[in-house]
């Protein structure tokens, strides 16, 4: 997804009381390209100036991201997201994204106070069964956030892959990721979604500013654009997501939807869906595509969010 502009500011010690403060800002550039190139700029400043060693990690807590982003759903309206605190802004007015509003609708589990309980029986300590936690809750989100990228690269270059496939006479899109497994993800998403009909847009920014909402959808399909028909749609990488379990359980007023991680991934997709239809949209449908050993599909239904 290309971004309009994308800044990162830093505080760099250079004596007692003495700070250097660049701000950088890059224009027309994905995320990842322009965090590298501020990044490096950064990075070769801290060196250069600061009069202590730096570590990367002293780096991170330093400095203060800002991508401008650009709404789908309201032309000329733009957004601050801070890239640190993952929070979304507009003139200075924050809005609520899709996570922080379903937060308000789910159960905190208290990993604290669990692992103390479990301590005793599992024979290990409450601290390190916290680490193994979040090392674990890590490594998941580290793949889901591979896979999303895989998946919107494919879908960057799929046409430009085809072109190529043509031209070489070859019978496979090198735009398909040369790891196996993700290639097989890639296909198998590239199966289940085969009868959609409509123009794909991924990694749009919706926005409500009246009602201070904004999120961004993972997939987009048009499937009228004069008329501005659309299905929103997500993706998961996910495991027992049609599992019934109590962590699940829903507040009120949505305590009456099923104890399932569906339950939650219909809250989103509505969330994102009245953005849509405050601005004009006619939401066809949602849908989400879960990943666990295959692709599933699912269609839910609608709420009043």
């Amino acid at each position: 997804m290309k971004i309009k502009s994308y800044k990162i500011s830093a505080v760099i010690p250079v004596g007692n009381y003495a700070n250097i403060q660049p701000a950088i800002e890059i224009e027309d550039a994905t995320i990842e390209e322009a965090n590298g190139l501020a990044m490096g700029h950064i990075k070769d400043m801290f060196a250069r100036h600061s009069d202590v060693p730096i570590k990367d990690s002293d780096i991170v807590k330093s400095i203060s991201k800002t991508i401008k982003l650009k709404s789908f759903t309201e032309g000329g309206v733009e957004v601050d997201y801070d890239d640190i605190k993952h929070a979304y802004s507009h003139k200075g007015t924050p809005l609520v994204g899709a996570t922080a509003f379903i937060s308000k609708f789910t159960g905190k589990f208290d990993a604290p106070m669990v692992a103390k309980n479990c301590e005793k029986s599992w024979g290990v300590g409450a601290n390190e069964i916290l680490d193994m936690w979040e090392s674990n809750k890590n490594v998941a989100m580290d793949f889901g956030t591979l896979v999303h990228k895989a998946l919107e690269h494919y879908h960057n270059n799929k046409a430009l892959g085809a072109k190529i496939m043509e031209s070489r006479g070859t019978d496979e899109n090198p735009a398909l990721p040369k790891h196996p497994i993700l290639r097989d993800i890639i296909l198998g998403f590239d199966a289940i979604t085969a009868e959609d009909a409509g123009v794909v847009i991924s990694e749009i920014l919706a926005t409500d500013v009246k009602n201070g909402r904004c999120g961004q959808i993972d997939r987009l399909v048009v499937v009228d654009a004069d008329k501005k028909i659309c299905r929103v749609q997500d993706y998961k990488i996910n495991v027992s997501s049609e599992e019934v379990s109590s962590k699940n359980k829903l507040l009120k007023p949505y305590d009456t939807l099923p104890a399932t991680k569906l339950s939650k991934y219909q809250l989103q997709l509505n969330f994102y869906a009245q953005m849509l239809e405050a601005s004009g949209w006619t939401v066809q449908g949602i849908d989400v595509f879960v990943y666990e050993d295959e692709w599933k599909k699912f269609e839910l239904t609608r709420v009043i969010i």
